[in-house]
């Protein structure tokens, strides 16, 4: 298959399975990336792809990814389990849920929008941005995050067992449970208190 020289989500997304899992194989058939063993070497192409639309899932867990290209839009889930990828890049939109356990993330960007879970466990992640809203649940446990943000919106439950957090912020937004491994090691303002609930 013959690729222009600069790729773009015009000429390549016609050619993905829309409304599939799309996997590294899908990249690597396109020739937008390389892989050896099952790990990414290579991600040029496919870092050229800004603001591109994946319909359906993106699944490279395990991969070792290292980065996406910016403006990426993923209708459905997108999977970057046990990935080596430190950063997100700037203006993505995950439609459902958003798999960061066990990887390297360090940091999320404020524009970061998840209409379904955001699951950070056992990541490097230390700290969330002001603002962050999430429509389905937030997992946090294990993480060292020690403070939580303003204006954090969680649509449904926040988990954040085995972390340092000690106080919830005043204008968080839970619509379900808090759950916490235990709750008399955490100042809870008075609003949130019968959303608590310990982990059993």
């Amino acid at each position: 298959m013959r690729f222009l020289t600069k790729v773009t989500a015009k000429t390549i997304l016609p050619k993905l399975k829309l409304g599939y899992n799309t996997t590294p194989r899908d990249l690597t058939e396109l020739g937008l990336i390389k892989l050896d063993g099952g790990k990414v070497t290579t991600l040029d192409k496919f870092m050229e792809m800004e603001n591109a639309t994946i319909k359906g899932n993106l699944e490279l867990g395990g991969t070792g990814v290292t980065a996406l290209p910016d403006g990426l839009n993923v209708s459905g889930s997108l999977d970057l389990y046990k990935t080596e990828i430190t950063a997100l890049p700037k203006r993505l939109k995950v439609g459902k849920h958003l798999d960061l356990r066990k990887s390297k993330i360090a940091t999320l960007p404020d524009d970061l929008q998840v209409g379904g879970d955001l699951w950070l466990a056992y990541s490097s992640i230390t700290a969330l941005p002001p603002g962050l809203k999430v429509g389905g649940s937030l997992n946090i446990i294990g993480t060292e995050i020690t403070t939580l943000p303003s204006g954090l919106d969680v649509g449904e439950y926040l988990r954040m067992q085995m972390t340092k957090i000690t106080t919830l912020p005043d204008d968080l937004k839970v619509e379900l449970s808090i759950i916490v491994t235990d709750p008399d090691k955490i100042k809870i303002p008075e609003h949130l208190e019968y959303k608590v609930k310990k982990d059993l």
